[in-house]
């Protein structure tokens, strides 16, 4: 039985009660006598007197941890600081710490859309998934919360960028196919305070908005995109795209990965969003959530031919790049 995967070249650790043994009996060889080489150091863990290290693939464990930058080889094998509290005692805190810290550094992609405002969905994680962390017990939904919140970084933005940008292109498509002919203004310049513009009887400026089943209820809108909302009235207004919970795994994309695409009703951010006042400004961007009567359906219909990279695949390529 593996304990690791992998998805696009992106290791992908889930700590399973035997993988993280595993990563203790490893840690606990490399600190005994550093300075083995990589077939060493699985052998002196692998020669413990215990059924697990019998049982455990040790040679797949080892060469993740060396991927992760858990372990590393410098004049033999040595641990990473991160591990060093963790190779002293085989006990149920010991296997927690090292789950939470797999998790943290090779977070699973179900965590994006499984964990928002504040909350787990469960029934967004696999349920093979569930089946090797339920060993963690009631920890499981508040050390995913503890993780989530340590990785929203960069990571997060590149992810969620992808995410904006495969809905952008839905909707562009959906256009298209009804005659249009879209212009994708944030292309060129975020200072436009949308995405997509269409020339007709009278431009039409659309900002979209990708959410998953989790973040559905609410977005961001930043200062600029509210002034250009106020400041061109009818003309514009805001698209969200909702993806279901297929989509966050997908390597590819298409109308069938979409659940919902809905409009906000015209003038609904002018009254959701204060005005300034002397002791109230809001700067760069606020999170709004709007009523659910406020949404309209989209008028048109998605493009069921249209078809663009998994936005987990594009966000990777992104994190390459840089």
């Amino acid at each position: 039985m593996l304990f690791f995967r992998t998805l696009k070249g992106h290791p992908l650790v889930l700590p399973s009660r035997g993988c993280c043994h595993g990563v203790f009996l490893l840690g606990h060889a490399a600190r005994l006598k550093e300075g083995r080489s990589v077939a060493d150091w699985t052998q002196a863990a692998r020669e413990r007197s215990t059924f697990m290290s019998r049982a455990l693939q040790l040679d797949d464990i080892a060469q993740e941890m060396l991927n992760l930058g858990l372990a590393y080889c410098r004049d033999g094998v040595r641990l990473a600081n991160s591990l060093h509290g963790l190779s002293d005692c085989a006990d149920n805190p010991t296997f927690l710490a090292i789950a939470r810290l797999l998790l943290k550094t090779a977070p699973p992609s179900w965590i994006w859309f499984a964990v928002s405002d504040g909350q787990v969905t469960r029934e967004y994680v696999p349920a093979s998934d569930l089946d090797k962390l339920a060993w963690i017990g009631p920890e499981l939904d508040q050390m995913l919360l503890d993780v989530f919140d340590s990785i929203v970084t960069r990571e997060d933005d590149d992810f969620r960028k992808a995410m904006g940008d495969a809905a952008e292109l839905m909707v562009l498509a959906a256009l298209r196919r009804s005659g249009a002919n879209p212009l994708h203004v944030s292309r060129i310049a975020d200072s436009y305070g949308y995405d997509i513009e269409c020339a007709g009887q009278r431009i039409d400026r659309i900002e979209v908005k990708a959410a998953g089943p989790g973040s559905k209820t609410n977005f961001y809108i930043s200062r600029n995109e509210f002034e250009k909302c106020a400041y061109f009235g009818p003309e514009w207004r805001l698209v969200q795209v909702i993806f279901s919970g297929e989509a966050f795994l997908a390597d590819f994309l298409d109308a069938t990965h979409v659940e919902t695409v809905r409009e906000l009703r015209h003038g609904v951010l002018g009254e959701l969003v204060p005005k300034d006042t002397p002791s109230f400004r809001w700067t760069e961007s606020a999170q709004i959530s709007p009523p659910g009567d406020t949404w309209l359906p989209f008028v048109l219909a998605l493009d069921p031919d249209f078809k663009t990279q998994g936005f987990r695949h594009k966000a990777y390529i992104a994190d390459v790049q840089d």
